[in-house]
């Protein structure tokens, strides 16, 4: 009776030792499903794509600031051609002058001599004309230095005439215009015009002096 009772009593110890450990895996199984749902999802692969982000959108501050720097150099180097390309076109138009016997001024960019050509005053009533170039409705005016850059079809970077040379017959005076067109340095040119009252004619020199004078040292 005795080895009955302390049968029953093992086995019943023995029985219970399953159930424990059911127990604790069951609860270490919630444990960690509690734990995975407090977790934020896609926390690790987010990271990256934010520092990703930043790296780029700072490249992008970057190289636009290196632009402006690049472009703010390069209209103060141009500034000082222009300057430069002025001084050596009033050399060349002196000597250009003595070659074929005429007596040419610059009137713009402006000395202190003022005159108007044939009535036309080219320095200030641009806008009171009608202008064609080789019979073509054309815009002319004039160039912003700084920049090298104008809103019109014909920029003027300077301008010559020999309008108050006496030497030369009243009628066949020229104005030349020293201009940027689709950013290419031409030369275009106006002979008589009394007989066009607000309209003004100009040409594409023929005279490749002239031309290939300005281009070579437009592009110095």
């Amino acid at each position: 009776m005795k080895k009955r009772k302390d049968y029953l009593k093992e086995h019943k110890k023995n029985s219970s030792i399953p159930w424990v450990v059911g127990t604790i895996i069951g609860l270490v199984v919630i444990c960690l499903i509690i734990f995975s749902l407090l977790i934020p999802k896609n926390t690790t692969s987010q990271l990256p794509a934010q520092s990703s982000q930043q790296d780029f959108s700072s490249s992008i501050v970057q190289s636009q600031s290196q632009s402006s720097q690049s472009t703010n150099y390069a209209s103060e180097q141009k500034t000082t051609d222009i300057a430069n390309l002025v001084q050596n076109m009033d050399a060349f138009m002196r000597s250009f002058s003595s070659q074929i016997g005429q007596s040419y001024q610059r009137y713009y960019p402006q000395k202190s001599n003022k005159t108007t050509f044939y009535g036309f005053d080219f320095i200030n009533g641009l806008d009171l004309y009608n202008f064609y170039v080789d019979g073509n409705s054309a815009t002319i005016g004039f160039i912003n230095p700084k920049t090298l850059r104008g809103t019109s079809d014909y920029n003027i970077i300077m301008a010559y005439s020999d309008i108050q040379d006496k030497s030369t017959a009243y009628t066949d005076r020229h104005l030349y215009l020293f201009t940027l067109h689709n950013n290419q340095p031409e030369v275009i040119v106006a002979t008589q015009n009394q007989e066009n009252a607000g309209s003004v004619y100009f040409r594409h020199t023929q005279n490749t002096t002239l031309k290939n004078g300005f281009e070579n040292l437009y592009n110095q």
